[in-house]
């Protein structure tokens, strides 16, 4: 794994060392094409869920 720095002139401000969340992940992926694959199919069947969900409470009385 190889960290890309930004240019020297791209000087941000460093956020507040106690501030909560992640500032930095880095991971490998083995295969990035079956990963990709997978988010959108994931995306997909969460869009189709979202939908049907939508037009069942669309189908219900008011």
């Amino acid at each position: 794994m190889r960290f890309l720095s930004p240019s020297a002139g791209a000087r941000e401000l460093a956020p507040p060392a106690g501030r909560p969340g992640l500032q930095h992940v880095a991971f490998t992926v083995d295969d990035v094409r079956g990963v990709v694959d997978r988010v959108r199919r994931d995306a997909a069947l969460r869009a189709l869920r979202r939908r049907n969900l939508i037009a069942l409470l669309d189908a219900l009385p008011r």
